[in-house]
């Protein structure tokens, strides 16, 4: 509670480690979390950060949600380990403007 009333006046303080956690942000921002662990050398590492997504494969869901324990349950821009597999795992990026060449390289976990 205390740290929400500092943030309702402006006042935010980096509350963990910043160089070493990797924080986690909701399911529809989680993107700028991943690319910065992939742009910081360690995309090896986001497959851990895939198990938080199961919370919404239980009870009947099958689709991804908002946010992570509330909000609505259909949200497309939530799938971020659906991007991550596809750009980190199996390396499919542009090698040129508007895909009309593709490189595939993927990355093989040890």
């Amino acid at each position: 509670m205390e740290k929400m009333m500092k943030q309702f006046q402006g006042i935010y303080e980096v509350d963990w480690d910043a160089e070493k956690e990797i924080v986690i942000a909701q399911p529809f921002m989680s993107y700028v979390v991943h690319d910065a662990v992939a742009l910081a050398g360690m995309a090896d590492r986001l497959p851990d950060l895939y198990p938080r997504w199961l919370e919404y494969l239980v009870n009947g869901y099958d689709t991804i949600g908002e946010c992570w324990g509330w909000g609505t349950h259909v949200h497309g821009w939530s799938c971020t380990p659906t991007k991550d597999m596809v750009f980190y795992t199996l390396g499919v990026t542009p090698a040129k403007p508007g895909y009309t060449v593709a490189r595939i390289a993927p990355c093989w976990a040890a």
